[in-house]
């Protein structure tokens, strides 16, 4: 299960953009059983138990177009609830409350609910203490430090001019408070280096890339020229496989629109063939990467 990637595609007559949580609930349940090869429900509580408090990593430094969709974010946490988690141990969270609201987030501070801020929010912020590991030495959310048992990471599939793709293991650049510092050299070895960190491995237990729209050029902000509807969802504990399948899927886009390789503009992501390899080993790429594919009909 570990190097295994699910790609579920969604079939409806709705546009991508009007798809709902309760439509993407759909997917996310089917894929989560061809992820584990058991129900849905049985999964989540045999991973999260009723007890934990999970936290949903979302991207919106895209808005208005290629951000994490609050469909994906607030249809996984649905179906955490279901599975017996209270609401209120169950946080949607990014870097800025005002990146949230742009994307369409629902901010809320309270104890009833799902829980949604930015680690800008009074109160929270980071950590005082500098994290060092590696080449990366920053502050982290306290999102991520107290309130976070395990982490589900909820990136979008898109674009990076510096580092060639952005997904599930650059996501976390959006928890620290430096993250400008660490764009040299493809980001390589700096996405590393911070996911690596134990307080970041050891949490995130599962990741959802959100295909729904994918940008395969001039990311990672916005631009409606490269911009396509994707309709799918990849759903992997395996953050590197997850990111090769994502990194595959972004160069396939590419070459219909006729843009060269990410190579040839050397923007590959080696990080992402190092994050497999000592002294990072965060998980399996390459060949044995299994991936699986379903269309789910709404």
């Amino acid at each position: 299960m570990g190097s295994r990637v699910v790609e579920i595609s969604v079939k409806s007559p709705k546009k991508a953009a009007s798809l709902d949580y309760r439509d993407m609930s759909i997917a996310l349940r089917r894929g989560l059983e061809m992820l584990s090869g058991m129900g849905w429900k049985q999964y989540l509580a045999s991973r999260f138990g009723k007890r934990a408090k999970v936290t949903l990593k979302v991207n919106c430094l895209g808005v208005p177009g290629i951000q994490t969709r609050k469909a994906v974010a607030y249809g996984i946490a649905d179906l955490l609830v279901q599975a017996g988690l209270s609401e209120s141990n169950v946080t949607i969270w990014d870097r800025q409350n005002d990146e949230l609201v742009r994307a369409g987030f629902r901010l809320n501070y309270s104890s009833s609910g799902v829980r949604c801020f930015g680690t800008d929010t009074y109160g929270v912020g980071y950590e005082s203490e500098l994290m060092v590991n590696g080449e990366v030495g920053s502050l982290l959310s306290r999102i991520l430090t107290r309130m976070s048992d395990f982490v589900i990471s909820i990136p979008v599939l898109k674009d990076h001019i510096l580092c060639g793709y952005t997904g599930t293991m650059k996501n976390f650049f959006g928890a620290i408070n430096n993250p400008n510092k660490y764009h040299m050299n493809g980001c390589n070895p700096y996405i590393l280096d911070l996911f690596s960190a134990p307080v970041i491995k050891n949490r995130v237990v599962l990741s959802i890339l959100d295909g729904t729209f994918v940008q395969c050029n001039g990311g990672p902000s916005f631009n409606a020229r490269w911009r396509e509807e994707g309709r799918a969802l990849y759903i992997s504990e395996d953050p590197v496989s997850l990111d090769q399948a994502g990194y595959e899927k972004l160069e396939e886009l590419r070459r219909s629109k006729g843009l060269l390789p990410l190579r040839e503009e050397k923007r590959f992501p080696q990080y992402i063939f190092d994050a497999a390899r000592p002294p990072y080993e965060l998980g399996v790429a390459g060949e044995s990467v299994e991936t699986v594919r379903e269309v789910v009909g709404l």
